[in-house]
């Protein structure tokens, strides 16, 4: 584990810090993140709604909002198709609630995992879109590279509108309209967004459209709808930066206020929310964290597992005793996934090891056996294990290799596929997770290039050594509960706004303890100050602790039953070094 300091700006730390009266250490992290200057300082401590980008500036915005303003004046039927993920259900629920609102005969298909490929696939569109004639298909999370799909659409006579945020290919599908911050010659400058912020973007062209129509409109409500967004985008693990750390911000808000039945049902599915919860206790349990790790795998496992279309009934219901008997089915189809994902873990991991060498950077593992929809998962969890990208695939009755890949945030491994795709039948996806489908004759070619890909992109020939970043040198005494509350206001953390790390130095461990799972318990003391501390997975390193070290961790509020105190997430130890740069 090697340590990356960031460099000290204590004078632009300072200047900020009054500016905004906050602590220098609040304005050093600001610094780090690449948060500069006053408006963007300003922005980023106080975001609101007012602040998003200007929804005109994404292209193709006012032909799509004209083409659904005729669709709803003329009656025109219109369906959505959306991807089976939390994205893709949160970005159809946001736009069915919104055209609903506005009158429109709208109906929604949700991509279902066993089809040939991702998103609008030519047979979904002849079983789920054609037999009903809808005259206008609105793509959800998807769209981008179905272009077989929409140009039969165009032949039926049917206009279709993108809305998606994948990357596209060298070609464009031939639709109405395509709403992608990523296509070329896009002026939205924040390219970010999820799936589900390019549908509420959507939403805000049509709100401001239809404001100055020369027909009363009903009011969208925009802001009752920044719930789902956050559930979205933070289910879809993109930069909490920008765009989505507004959306989050509000939406995380709304979420503590336990309004919408499905949302209600979901947390208290995932043992967030009690008949005595209130939005104060729901504030100090709700976070990017839990919802990223305890409700978003409730709705993702409908899709893993079977079909995902009942989380949109979930989601836009006003019935609080339908939601709850979906989200209880949710539970039992959850328990089923986590079944299924520990068994593929086990065996992924026991193969994964027989393939780690020295020059080994990255994995690609093929299985008959293994279901497809905890691909993702399983992926994920031997990314962080290997700490390389791991591609995991389900090998098909056709001998198709189709799955997911995940990756450190260090490697990008969809330019690593695009190095490899004469290899491949379907990929795409973002800078650290994607899909891919090849066939399983190539797997050995494949396995080879894929991991030279990968190495071409390291400096030093090897993805494994993992590197965490210091924000700022710490003394124990100066976490004061001030600072804590600040560190707070940074919140949503996630990808692209790490939570704080600080480094203390030639500090005291007392009475370590290993704790169930691996953990570890920990007081550590710096003159007078002594603070409890915990390290997850951390407990075979209590050998670390029989003399003075250096610590990296998060510092935190905790919550006992009679106040708030100080304690540490452990994120590495090393023994002391009175040279900090020569213990790299």
């Amino acid at each position: 584990m090697r340590w990356k300091r960031h460099p000290q700006r204590s004078q632009a730390a300072e200047h900020y810090a009054r500016e905004f009266d906050i602590h220098p250490l609040t304005a050093q992290l600001l610094l780090n993140r690449g948060v500069n200057g006053l408006e963007q300082m300003r922005t980023f401590l106080e975001p609101r709604l007012e602040d998003l980008t200007d929804p005109f500036l994404m292209r193709g915005m006012e032909t799509a909002v004209r083409r659904i303003r005729r669709a709803i004046v003329r009656g025109e039927r219109i369906h959505l198709h959306g991807d089976y993920d939390v994205d893709g259900l949160t970005s159809t629920s946001v736009t069915l609630l919104a055209l609903r609102r506005l009158g429109a005969l709208v109906d929604y298909r949700i991509t279902q995992r066993h089809d040939a490929s991702v998103g609008l696939s030519p047979s979904a569109l002849k079983r789920d879109h054609l037999p009903q004639r809808p005259d206008l298909i609105i793509t959800v999370d998807c769209g981008t590279s179905n272009l077989e799909a929409i140009d039969l659409a165009r032949e039926q006579g049917i206009d279709v509108i993108v809305v998606d945020h994948h990357s596209p290919g060298p070609r464009l599908p031939r639709c109405a309209a395509l709403l992608n911050p990523m296509q070329p010659q896009c002026g939205f400058p924040f390219k970010g967004l999820a799936a589900v912020g390019v549908a509420f973007t959507l939403v805000r062209g049509l709100q401001q459209f239809l404001a100055n129509d020369d027909r009363d409109w009903p009011d969208l409500g925009v802001a009752e709808l920044t719930d789902l967004v956050a559930l979205g985008t933070i289910a879809d693990v993109v930069p909490l930066v920008g765009d989505n750390r507004i959306l989050v911000r509000e939406g995380l808000d709304l979420l503590c206020s336990a309004r919408r039945p499905g949302i209600c049902a979901l947390m208290r599915s995932a043992g967030l929310l009690s008949d005595d919860s209130t939005a104060t206790s729901l504030r100090d349990r709700l976070n990017a964290r839990t919802i990223g790790f305890r409700v978003a795998p409730l709705l993702n496992a409908a899709g893993r597992m079977g079909d995902a279309s009942r989380c949109v009934d979930l989601l836009t219901t006003d019935a609080f005793r339908t939601a709850d008997a979906i989200a209880r089915e949710l539970e039992s189809i959850n328990l089923a996934r986590q079944q299924c994902e520990r068994e593929i873990v086990q065996q992924a991991t026991r193969v994964a090891e027989t393939f780690v060498h020295p020059e080994t950077n990255a994995l690609v593992l093929a299985d008959a056996t293994w279901h497809p929809g905890v691909l993702g998962i399983v992926a994920s969890r031997l990314a962080d294990r290997f700490h390389m990208p791991v591609i995991v695939t389900s090998i098909d009755e056709r001998g198709l290799a189709k799955g997911s890949v995940r990756s450190p945030e260090t490697i990008d491994v969809l330019s690593a596929l695009h190095g490899c795709r004469d290899l491949l039948e379907t990929f795409g996806g973002h800078r650290v997770a994607a899909g891919v489908s090849f066939r399983a004759e190539h797997l050995e070619t494949f396995r080879e290039r894929f991991n030279s890909a990968v190495t071409a992109q390291l400096p030093d020939g090897t993805a494994r050594d993992q590197l965490l970043e210091v924000d700022a040198h710490v003394r124990l005494a100066d976490l004061s509960s001030r600072l804590l509350s600040e560190l707070e206001r940074l919140a949503p953390f996630g990808h692209g706004n790490p939570e704080p790390v600080f480094e203390s130095r030639d500090v005291q461990p007392l009475a370590p303890r290993a704790l169930g799972g691996d953990n570890l318990k920990v007081r550590f003391r710096e003159g007078s100050q002594t603070v409890q501390a915990f390290g997850f997975g951390l407990a075979s390193r209590g050998n670390d602790l029989r003399a003075r070290v250096d610590i990296l961790y998060t510092p935190r509020h905790a919550q006992s039953r009679r106040s708030r105190h100080l304690e540490l997430v452990l994120r590495d130890i090393r023994s002391h070094h009175p040279d900090p740069d020569a213990a790299e």
